[in-house]
């Protein structure tokens, strides 16, 4: 089973997003965090096979989070970014400390879904 952690600080988007993915991927675990110390904590304890990060949160924020994740041993955990933010200074961030790929919000249910499908496939690709 595919665990798939979620970090966003927004109560309905991490409803949203885990009522998308348990209608199309019944093989996955959905575990939720609402900051990115609480991400760190469970990536942690849980060592998810995805970690779909929002960049803007309070206590710390996405582009901090990964920056910490990066300098760990949990490097290799694929990342998919999600933001309201879509300057390219963002974007050349993210991408430089290893997203996967990023979502600009507001998401669809197609969009998060098929994200989220690459990753994964790519993940159980790689080993």
């Amino acid at each position: 089973m595919k665990k798939v952690l979620i970090v966003e600080d927004d109560r309905s988007q991490q409803f949203l997003i885990s009522h998308y993915m348990t209608k199309s991927f019944v093989d996955c675990e959905i575990i939720t965090a609402d900051n990115g110390v609480e991400g760190l904590q469970k990536i942690e304890y849980e060592t998810p096979d995805l970690v779909l990060l929002d960049i803007s949160m309070p206590i710390l924020n996405g582009l901090e989070m990964l920056e910490r994740l990066r300098c760990k041993y949990l490097s290799k955990i694929p990342v998919i970014a999600l933001t309201a933010l879509s300057d390219q200074t963002t974007i050349l961030k993210m991408v430089s400390l290893g997203i996967v790929d990023y979502l600009v919000k507001p998401i669809t249910p197609y969009m998060v879904l098929d994200k989220i499908g690459k990753a994964l496939n790519a993940a159980y690709s790689a080993g």
